[in-house]
This record gives C-alpha cells, sequence and structure tokens, in this order.
C-alpha cells in the first residue's frame, strides 16, 4: 500500500441521468445549461447520461429498444400515480412522474395494452391543466402544449416530428400579432414573433 486512496467513482442517479437526457434532446440551450448547473452535472457528464438511458431502453433509438412500463419502473422508480386513459383507441395507461429541474410539471407516459410506451409530455401538475397565457407568461420551460387552445386565439401546427412540436400562435391578448411556439417533449422551448423568423418552415 502506498498510502493513497482510488479516486471515488460516482454514479449518475438515474432520475438524475433521465433529465439530462431529455434536457439534452431540447432546443432551448439557455435552458440545459442552468438545468445541468441544477443537477450539478458537468458537460462532459452528459454522454455518460445518455448512454444510461440508451441502455435502459427508454427510447424507441435502436431496433432493439422495447421501451416497456417495466423499464420505466426499473429506471425511474414507483411513479406519482398511473391512470387509464379514457379518451385512446390505441392506449389504456398513463403514468406520471414529477422530476426535480422542472418542479412545477409532471412527465406523463402513455402505454398500449401491451404496455409499450407510446407517448411522453409535460403536463402542469397541478389545476388548472390548461391555461390561458398572456405574452409575459410564455416562459420557456414554464408552458406546455396543453396551454395552446385557450391561449391562442389560433394555434396552427407548422412543423411536427416525434416529441416536435412548433406553431405558429396569434395570442388572444395581443390582436392579431403572431408568434412561433417550439415545443418539445409538449413544453415550451422558443418563443419568438412570427415577423422576426429567419427560418424557413
Amino acid at each position: 500500500m502506498d498510502g493513497h486512496e482510488s479516486p471515488r467513482v460516482v454514479i449518475m442517479k438515474s432520475i438524475d441521468a433521465f433529465q439530462v437526457y431529455l434536457m439534452t434532446s431540447m432546443r432551448n440551450a439557455a435552458g440545459v445549461t442552468d438545468g445541468l448547473k441544477r443537477l450539478g452535472v458537468d458537460a462532459s457528464e452528459v454522454a455518460e447520461a445518455q448512454e444510461m438511458v440508451a441502455q435502459a431502453s427508454l427510447f424507441y433509438e435502436t431496433q432493439e429498444s422495447v421501451c416497456l412500463a417495466d423499464s420505466y419502473y426499473g429506471f425511474l422508480g414507483t411513479p406519482l400515480r398511473v391512470e387509464p386513459v379514457e379518451d385512446s383507441a390505441s392506449y389504456r395507461t398513463k403514468m406520471f412522474y414529477s422530476l426535480p429541474v422542472w418542479p412545477d410539471l409532471e412527465l406523463e407516459l402513455t402505454f398500449n395494452d401491451e404496455r409499450f410506451a407510446g407517448g411522453i409530455r409535460f403536463v402542469h401538475a397541478s389545476e388548472p391543466k390548461a391555461r390561458r397565457l398572456k405574452r409575459e407568461e410564455l416562459i420557456p420551460w414554464k408552458v406546455v402544449e396543453d396551454d395552446l387552445p385557450i391561449t391562442c386565439r389560433e394555434a396552427v401546427m407548422v412543423d411536427g416530428f416525434s416529441t416536435m412540436h412548433d406553431y405558429r400562435c396569434a395570442l388572444l391578448d395581443t390582436g392579431i400579432e403572431e408568434y412561433y411556439l417550439a415545443f418539445d417533449f409538449a413544453l415550451l422551448q422558443k418563443v419568438i414573433p412570427w415577423k422576426d423568423l429567419k427560418l424557413e418552415i
């Protein structure tokens, strides 16, 4: 023995790895930077978190991905609650988890009869589940997609793929002014006045 201790290996908590995975799949660089800081995760640890989630088979990333409810139980633990899905012909069950980076929200996961995952989105943790918001309340990582029907005079999806949904929204409180709203996992990421939008949609 030379008297030197071996460096202690710290294993990232699975709940933290999951949040890192979600964050780094979102289009909100400032939010990701702040979220990593809140979790105490260094940028050099992001790849480790992504690998942990990939190994747990929670998302359909490869043909071998399973994405069963049991995988989420095993990785994230017991959900806050489990409820039936009453308005879908495809999905039967939804589970809810609380994630520390988003304390005012819950993550909703839906599963079919065979317990395969079919949907993942953020919802408000408390009532009301849908909220009419003013322009100053459109804050990334605070607004969910469910808010759009009563916040926008008209919300038109202009782009959408997998967990990404982008809208052209005329807010009820601003008359005719329109905004580009970008959502990932049904969580607001960007707000840009439509007239200032430089992207081709």
